[in-house]
């Protein structure tokens, strides 16, 4: 079992600021990122996050336009930091167009973990990235993230947009979710327009 830690942060400075004490709290404060976990796939509120059993979905009130998910997966697209990019490639199981940045870990923590004559050992640091593409816009974009020790890739953060609720949503799973894409974002779509108060 795995934990995943959530915590609500409110306007003002960051969770991991010292200042963070004397941001507003309660009923007068408002949300920068509300995380939610529940369990998959009934959707019930959760305590804990399991990684193979979960969602944690971070919701992130905005000003909706319409090329905001154009532009999350431009920026991720563009980011140097990713590092080569891949074949543009079309993912029959996910239903998603897909590409890969591959980079080598520089900091050596892979090295401290394995030995380098060792068959798992991997100092490739990857990315993936997955999209829709909608009549030429994107509505959703995954950035799923590898281990080098297992060599596989094991979570994904989804992004989308709820204009209904003026937010921009994130949901985090287990890479092995990602053909239910599809499914994981109507259920969470439906999670928060059932819990969401006026």
């Amino acid at each position: 079992m795995s934990i995943f830690i959530c915590i609500a942060e409110y306007e003002g400075a960051s969770y991991w600021d010292p200042d963070f004490i004397n941001n507003k709290k309660g009923c007068d404060a408002n949300f920068r990122v509300l995380p939610l976990l529940v369990s998959w796939p009934d959707m019930q509120a959760s305590e804990y996050w399991e990684r193979d059993d979960g969602l944690t979905i971070a919701i992130t009130p905005i000003e909706v336009n319409e090329p905001y998910m154009t532009r999350i997966h431009n920026n991720f697209m563009n980011s140097i930091h990713h590092g080569a990019q891949g074949e543009l490639l079309y993912d029959d199981e996910s239903d998603l167009y897909f590409t890969e940045f591959i980079s080598m870990l520089n900091n050596g923590a892979v090295k401290l973990l394995k030995h380098k004559n060792d068959p798992h050992y991997d100092d490739e640091r990857r990315v993936g990235v997955y999209w829709d593409n909608i009549e030429g816009e994107v509505t959703t974009v995954s950035r799923c993230q590898w281990t080098p020790i297992t060599r596989k890739y094991y979570a994904c953060y989804m992004h989308f947009l709820m204009p209904e609720i003026g937010a921009s949503v994130e949901v985090y799973f287990s890479y092995g979710k990602l053909p239910l894409w599809e499914k994981v974002r109507r259920k969470t779509e439906l999670f928060l327009l059932d819990h969401i108060k006026n």
